[in-house]
């Protein structure tokens, strides 16, 4: 993990998401983890990394879309 993560309440996904492993916490209890494509889907237990994904990407422009994957 990166250490500019640490401490840290938010952070752009678009710096993380080629990770092999995302981790995500709420309140210091890991709540999912696993690949982006993984925490994007259906499949991903909660949902909340999925959330928080297509909230950023509602204020992308289509270059950032793009980039972001």
């Amino acid at each position: 993990m990166s250490l500019c993560c640490r401490g840290c309440s938010f952070i752009s996904l678009s710096t993380i998401y080629q990770s092999d492993n995302i981790v995500v916490m709420h309140q210091g209890e890991v709540i999912e983890h696993g690949t982006h494509q993984f925490l994007i889907s259906d499949e991903a237990p909660v949902g909340k990394y999925r959330t928080m994904w297509e909230q950023q990407n509602l204020f992308a422009t289509p270059t950032d879309v793009r980039v972001m994957g």
